[in-house]
């Protein structure tokens, strides 16, 4: 054995409790693997945190998820250890988390998907992607896109958007450019400048940031005032994440109140 392996052991055979954080991917083949090392003596005890306990993809899938947690959830509870049945109005209640103005923006795009589509976007990642882009490039939906975002940004807010594609990404700065309208654009194929961009968004003047397929988990700019999900989606924990980019309230450097459109 290497010195690295002997030291691993070392830990595991010491470790009593294992965290795991974004505990909706336990059963991702990686991350159970690295799991299941540690947490492989009997007498170790599992956590699992997240903000989207389940996978999105049916019963079946997150009753694997359940299971894999002794179907055993550990629930907010009051001074008197009683448990709290409304958790999110609680922590609103103690300005953990905002408040959300919720506004539904009516686009009359219509999706071309069928039934047995929506069955089967979870694994057929072309046919998603297909639709995305069809979705990115109306432009009268873009239009009340853009409407929107300068809406918000005549009202000096920190706007976060989740855009259908890397292309919609480039689409829509452009058109804000060509308004005299500064904006950010953060897309996974970006390699330099990332962190600049954020840094600027989290603590200077850009107020407008664009993004697709990154910063859905592990963002935290609580400047945030207004979330424009632009995207379809069809997996409840992917826009459960989205949303969570606008819930952070006062105790969490927040906002009390913040606009989901």
């Amino acid at each position: 054995d290497t010195p690295e392996r002997k030291l691993l052991q070392d830990i595991r055979d010491k470790t009593d409790l294992v965290i795991i954080d974004e505990a909706h991917r336990s059963l991702a083949p990686e991350w159970n693997k690295a799991i299941e090392y540690f947490a492989s003596n009997s007498s170790t005890q599992m956590i699992g945190l997240t903000a989207t306990p389940g996978l999105g993809t049916g019963k079946v899938k997150d009753a694997q998820l359940a299971a894999y947690f002794n179907f055993d959830k550990i629930c907010l509870t009051d001074k008197n250890q009683v448990t709290i049945n409304d958790p999110i109005e609680h922590l609103r209640n103690l300005e953990y988390l905002a408040e959300i103005e919720n506004i539904e923006i009516m686009t009359d795009y219509k999706l071309n998907i069928n039934e047995e589509d929506i069955n089967n976007l979870g694994i057929n990642k072309k046919r998603l992607k297909g639709i995305l882009k069809d979705t990115s490039l109306d432009p009268k939906r873009n239009k009340l896109l853009i409407n929107s975002i300068v809406n918000e940004y005549k009202e000096n807010r920190k706007v976060l958007v989740f855009a259908c594609s890397l292309a919609h990404c480039t689409i829509l700065k452009s058109i804000l450019n060509s308004m005299g309208i500064s904006s950010g654009m953060i897309t996974s194929k970006q390699k330099s400048d990332r962190n600049r961009i954020l840094e600027r968004f989290k603590e200077e003047d850009l107020n407008i940031l664009i993004n697709f397929g990154v910063l859905t988990t592990g963002f935290d700019a609580p400047q945030i005032n207004t979330v424009i999900i632009a995207r379809p989606t069809f997996s409840i924990v992917l826009y459960s994440q989205m949303v969570g980019r606008a819930l952070r309230g006062p105790k969490n450097n927040g906002n009390k109140r913040n606009r989901l459109i």
